[in-house]
């Protein structure tokens, strides 16, 4: 595995192909990227989302004979939401072509993990290596990490971003004579309604090889990120040392279950498809907005089931209200705000484990007419007011204003403000037609 030595970092931009381009290590904390990134000599794909340069730097490689060789730039990009880390994206490469005596990563060489596919690698030679895995992360910064990882945890401890105690990751190494890049996707299984981590010892862990066969969940979620690691190996590879073109984010095929177990049923009056009053959209409905749609997968009473146009997955609470996934909440107090009428209000708790509760509140504020594509339908707006109490999101509040539309059964825009607290990514949108299933 390659050492490093501390060496300042400096700004630069380089030419490759003829066009000029900016690495991201070379740009501001904070910068914000999304589908690929430019870095060092290649272009790196992505996963779906939006991505923020937390750390950045440049050191020294040392070679097989002692030698200070190539300059070996890093960035970590961050994916965070509710205040919380759900991914990250290392990188390390060349920033140059030069004939260093690369020596191979020892990681490529082990037979612990889940996954491993790797050729070509020895000392002093072209070298591919892809594996995936899990990290116990203690989230501790010290002198004795590489300056990468110790940025990073810095970066993010600055930010009080909440940090998972495990996360599972898809590494993707490539060494072609002078050129060296190295791509750590990271993710926390949580943030797409994954199954939790309970052990803290890596080898203890049930996302370890020897532990998953008894933990099915666990192992449906590391196939299907076993499989998206598959996807984006020629990704990577088609980027490498050059521009990517033509690459849109793969999501992973993942999708949580909707357990009545961990849902309680409603309580009181319902009809056949969830509260009384309440009529979900029809199942295979695409609701298409100005830069994507929204498409109804499935529903589970008044719980529907959607995807965009990436791929991800959201459950809507009561039809409305999107899940942050791992919360638990009660489902028939939710659900009580049918049938709407103005001036009904709810509220209610959302826990989610090692966290403080969320709160929230529902109010039917007023009746609108929405148009769509012409077409005249008329909306319920409910106001979503969500208070977050753990300390760690220093008092965030956000509001949500939701046009509801009984005749369709779901949503026709969203809007998002922030209240109070540090500052967040917004999600508003509005429907600009509507498609039925086959249409």
């Amino acid at each position: 595995m390659l050492r490093f030595a501390s060496c300042l970092f400096a700004f630069w931009v380089f030419a490759i192909g003829g066009a000029q381009a900016q690495s991201i290590h070379t740009m501001p904390i904070g910068t914000e990227v999304e589908t690929k990134v430019r870095f060092a000599r290649s272009e790196v794909p992505l996963p779906p989302g939006k991505w923020i340069l937390v750390s950045r730097g440049e050191e020294k490689s040392i070679g097989l004979d002692g030698t200070m060789g190539a300059r070996l730039p890093y960035a970590t990009l961050a994916r965070i939401e509710r205040n919380a880390l759900a991914g990250l994206v290392n990188l390390t490469g060349t920033v140059q072509y030069e004939n260093l005596q690369w020596i191979r990563d020892r990681q490529c060489d082990r037979t612990d993990f889940y996954f491993l596919d790797a050729d070509r690698n020895f000392n002093n030679a072209d070298q591919r290596c892809q594996y995936a895995t899990h990290f116990v992360r203690t989230w501790t910064a010290s002198d004795n990490q590489p300056e990468q990882t110790r940025a990073m945890i810095e970066g993010l401890r600055a930010k009080s971003i909440a940090l998972p105690p495990t996360t599972i990751v898809s590494v993707h190494r490539r060494v072609v004579g002078g050129e060296y890049l190295t791509v750590t996707y990271e993710i926390s299984p949580a943030s797409i309604g994954g199954p939790v981590a309970r052990a803290n010892a890596w080898s203890a862990s049930e996302w370890h090889k020897d532990k998953i066969a008894d933990n099915p969940e666990h192992k449906r979620f590391l196939d299907a990120w076993v499989e998206w690691s598959k996807q984006m190996a020629p990704k990577v590879r088609d980027g490498f040392g050059r521009s990517l073109s033509g690459y849109a984010p793969i999501a992973i095929a993942y999708e949580p279950p909707v357990a009545k177990a961990a849902v309680p049923a409603a309580t009181g009056p319902t009809g056949p498809t969830g509260p009384a009053g309440f009529t979900g959209p029809v199942v295979g409905t695409r609701f298409q907005l100005a830069d994507g749609e929204i498409r109804i997968m499935r529903a589970d009473g008044a719980n529907i089931v959607t995807a965009n146009e990436k791929n991800q997955i959201v459950v809507w609470r009561a039809g409305m209200i999107a899940w942050d996934r791992g919360a638990g909440y009660a489902r028939a107090t939710i659900e009580s705000i049918f049938p709407l009428a103005v001036g009904k209000k709810v509220s209610f708790v959302d826990t989610v484990p090692g966290r403080q509760p969320i709160r929230h509140s529902l109010d039917v504020i007023r009746q609108e007419q929405v148009q769509v594509a012409g077409r005249s339908l008329s909306t319920f707006v409910v106001e979503q007011i969500t208070d977050y109490t753990d300390p760690a999101d220093a008092g965030l509040r956000r509001k949500r204003t939701l046009w509801y539309a009984p005749e369709v059964g779901w949503l026709l825009r969203q809007r998002d403000e922030q209240l109070a607290g540090p500052p967040q990514s917004m999600n508003s949108w509005e429907v600009v037609r509507i498609v039925p299933p086959g249409g």
